[in-house]
This record gives structure tokens, sequence and C-alpha cells, in this order.
């Protein structure tokens, strides 16, 4: 589903937006524009160049509504190394930044990385400082949900928050983060909110692909449980989870179905689309 939409859905004037994973702002000024003066985007962007932008955005903002913070979101307060890609020829790694080192490589941060030395704080700190719980979590971190999750669980147990954060299977681990399982122990449901790529149509074939640029696919959302993801051979999503009874409501209607439908979508998206064979 796409996320304006979705955020239009989910949030009110006067909300409040933990938004880590900042970069630019793109997401922070969406915010900003839906929640109003009244409304509060915190912003985390670890990463020092960029962060510039984020804190220029904010100073420029009409409704005065985002605070930026140079902090990485961790499990614990203190210090730690920040990969980041350093190839200024290369936009699609150059911006690029993890705090996991399994994944910094080049792949993903390209040959020119560089390291830098951020600070870190968890939400439960965060929180407590501040006193305010968000409504609304987004997580864009490159792989380090696991350490965002491991300093938030006070946060989820106080608070309705809705928790969007992108999801790759198979992952590092070739298993399931242990944060779905913390997700789903504190009442949560677990939706996939966008695909960015998902493999899942037998006989496996990248002929059978479905991604974000298929329009039916992100009119709807997607439920699914462990067992669905192991029958995927791959997927890269954005994952949305509800506690909130009020957001369930709202999302339970035609357009939230199982992930196996996306399967039979992208199937029949495939035959409707495909080029006559040419003898």
């Amino acid at each position: 589903m796409d996320h304006t939409l979705l955020f239009k859905q989910i949030l009110s004037c006067g909300d409040v937006v933990f938004d880590v994973g900042g970069h630019a702002g793109d997401y922070a000024r969406t915010f900003s524009d839906l929640l109003g003066p009244r409304g509060r985007v915190y912003s985390f962007e670890p990463h020092p160049e960029i962060y510039l932008d984020l804190e220029d955005l904010a100073v420029h903002s009409h409704a005065a509504n985002i605070f930026p913070f140079s902090y990485a979101v961790s499990d614990t307060i203190g210090e730690e190394v920040l990969y980041a890609g350093g190839n200024k020829d290369d936009p699609s790694t150059t911006r690029a930044s993890t705090l996991c080192m399994e994944g910094a490589n080049s792949d993903r941060l390209g040959a020119d990385m560089r390291l830098f030395k951020v600070n870190t704080l968890t939400l439960d700190f965060f929180s407590k400082k501040l006193n305010v719980l968000p409504d609304l979590i987004k997580i864009d971190v490159e792989g380090a949900e696991d350490r965002v999750f491991g300093g938030m669980l006070e946060v989820l147990q106080q608070s309705h928050a809705t928790v969007l954060f992108e999801f790759s299977f198979p992952g590092s681990q070739g298993s399931l983060p242990r944060h779905f399982e913390t997700l789903r122990s504190l009442g949560y449901r677990l939706c996939i909110a966008n695909f960015v790529q998902f493999l899942g149509n037998p006989p496996f074939s990248w002929e059978n692909i479905a991604d974000s640029s298929n329009g039916e696919l992100n009119e709807k959302m997607f439920s699914f449980v462990d067992d669905d993801v192991f029958n995927l051979q791959y997927l890269l999503c954005d994952v949305l989870a509800i506690k909130r009874v009020s957001h369930l409501r709202l999302l339970a209607s035609d357009r939230l179905i199982p992930i196996t439908e996306a399967v039979h979508m992208a199937v029949s998206l495939k035959q409707r689309t495909a080029l006559p064979m040419i003898s």
C-alpha cells in the first residue's frame, strides 16, 4: 500500500511519531504535514552529513514540528561504529549506512566504505526523558532492527504505537528476527504493507517475481504467519505491526488479505502482461 495513503489512515493531527532512520527527512516531511502544528516528529539520523539535511528541513518546516536528533537508535546508550557508503559517484550507496557489521558490504555500501563513531540511545530512554509516547514508530535502519526493538520494549508495553519496519528474507541469519516474536507476544498483528520484491510462485522463477511496480498489489495489505514467509524463496517488504483496535478495524477490510493471495495475484498479473511468444 502507498505509504502516504497508509499514514493518512492511521495518523491524526496532534499525534507523535518516532522516525528512526530519518535520513534527509523525506518521511519526516510527510509526517509533519499530516500531524499539524500540535503534532511532533522526533527524527533520528546518525550519519553526520545526512543529518545536516534533516536539520535544515526541521529549521524551515512551516509547522515547526520536526525535532531532529543526531543519534543512532539502538539497544544501548553510548557509542557505536556507523558503517557508511563513501563513493560520491554512486548515489545508491554514498548515503547508505548501518550499525550492523554483517551488513557493511560492498553491495550495500559500495567499495569506498567509511566509518563514523556515533552516539547511540534507546527509545525507552528517550521516551522517559521527554515523557512522551509515540503513536507511530517508523524504522529504517538497514538491518539493525533487532537492536532498535531491543531498546524499545517499555515503549511497546506502555503504548499502542503502530510500527512500520523493513524486512527481508532470508536475512543474514536465515531465520525470522527476534522482534517478530516480541511484537506478537505483546498483542501485535503483523501485516505486509508494501512489497518491494517477492518470489513465491512455484515453480520458482525470476520471471514470476512480483514487486512494487504492481499497482494492484500495492492497493492491498497482506496478513501472514511465519510459515508463509518460509514458503517464499525471497521476500523484501515493509511490515506494519498493529495493536490499536481502531487501526485493525480500519484496515480489516478487503484491503487486508492473506499473503497467499499475493501469489495468485502476481501470477495473474504476469499472465495478463506477458508478451506473446514469437515462433
